[in-house]
């Protein structure tokens, strides 16, 4: 009796080791994951950014989102205005005036992303 008693905390101990070793390897793959999220620099990225805390790169990314969008098309409708005023307005994003943007008068194009 106290023969299976012994194997029983053996085979518990046992148990527990490989539940902490898989739970410390999940954290790691969790870390790489959330690593992995914002390396493409893409308008998807702010989402991501922005919830995990990093509200300044989030912003950032969000404006060379926006001046490469506005670049790439060489419009400013109201239509963009107003898909753009909705974006930073989720974001809390203040840096840019939408009503004071103009065509001629743009910042320097932003650098692409391979």
């Amino acid at each position: 009796m106290e023969n299976d008693f012994t194997m029983i905390e053996a085979l518990a101990a046992i148990i527990s080791l490989i539940s902490l070793v898989c739970f410390f390897v999940l954290c790691n793959n969790v870390s790489l994951i959330k690593k992995e999220l914002i390396k493409s620099n893409d308008i998807r990225d702010v989402y991501v950014l922005y919830k995990m805390g990093k509200v300044e790169q989030a912003h950032d990314l969000l404006e060379k989102a926006f001046w490469q969008e506005i670049y790439d098309t060489n419009t400013f409708s109201n239509e963009t205005k107003a898909k753009w005023k909705h974006r930073f307005k989720i974001y809390g994003f203040e840096r840019i005036d939408l009503d004071t943007v103009e065509l001629n008068i743009l910042p320097p194009k932003p650098e692409v992303q391979s």
